[in-house]
């Protein structure tokens, strides 16, 4: 079924199937029996609640536009999180709001189209407090700061904590650092 939703049907289920071996028992047919339904397109994007961005700049990460054929896929990539990291949610977590949720609304208006509406609750900006540096006995703590782009009274940033991390693995000062590490 993710097939059909990634090309726009939406509506697409299975109504039958069946199987059976070939007359040398050695291969096993199946027949599927699939309804798709209306392959669906996109007709508007709303946002609703976003303060920080404006709608094209969201628009923009979404990469969904009127008259286009709705992938499934793409849109929850392109919304919380893809290779690339251009989607909506990373533009927020790069951008220090932490705890932001993105709560979208699909509605099928008419035969085959789409409105699409994201609530965006923003919430709060999160800034770096105290960087403490605990257990380091190879070099200076000054060393460890110098390598880090994560600095007290600066926004949090995702990209920075990786590049951070990044930075310190290649020192080969101490064992292999996770991001996971930091919480």
């Amino acid at each position: 079924m993710k097939f059909f939703r990634k090309h726009g049907y939406l509506d697409a289920e299975i109504l039958g199937d069946s199987t059976w071996y070939s007359t040398d028992k050695k291969h096993i047919s199946v027949l599927l029996t699939v309804r798709e339904g209306a392959q669906y397109k996109v007709r508007n994007v709303r946002w609703e609640g976003n303060t920080v961005y404006i709608p094209g700049v969201l628009n923009e990460r979404l990469r969904m536009a009127y008259g286009m054929i709705y992938d499934e896929e793409q849109f929850e990539q392109n919304l919380r999180g893809n290779q690339e990291q251009s989607d909506v949610a990373s533009l927020y977590l790069d951008n220090g709001y932490l705890k932001f949720n993105l709560d979208p609304s699909i509605e099928r208006v008419g035969a085959d189209s789409l409105d699409i509406l994201i609530h965006v609750y923003e919430r709060n900006q999160f800034r770096i407090g105290h960087v403490d540096i605990r257990g380091n006995r190879k070099t200076h703590d000054n060393v460890i700061r110098r390598e880090m782009r994560l600095v007290e009274g600066g926004v949090f940033n995702t990209e920075s904590l990786k590049y951070s991390v990044r930075r310190l693995n290649q020192l080969g000062y101490f064992k292999t650092i996770n991001e996971q590490d930091q919480q």
